[in-house]
């Protein structure tokens, strides 16, 4: 869990810089996601559009498909 610079718990994946600006990051089915941001608010939205988006791509859905699914494919 991170936290600001006030000890403060953000979550998981996020924590505050020492200028200032708010990171997330996570790596989802191999793909690294890095935002900044200044409001942490919007940062968040904005995180877990990219870990929806990266969890939704089509390499992450073939890697997950069996033999049989990919021939129905």
């Amino acid at each position: 869990m991170g936290k600001d610079n006030k000890g403060r718990e953000l979550g998981k994946g996020l924590y505050q810089r020492k200028d200032g600006r708010y990171e997330a990051r996570a790596k989802i089915n191999g793909k690294n996601i890095d935002i900044f941001g200044r409001n942490l608010r919007e940062l968040r939205k904005r995180f877990e559009e990219e870990k929806e988006l990266a969890a939704n791509r089509l390499e992450a859905r073939i890697n997950r498909l069996t033999l049989s699914e990919w021939f129905d494919e």
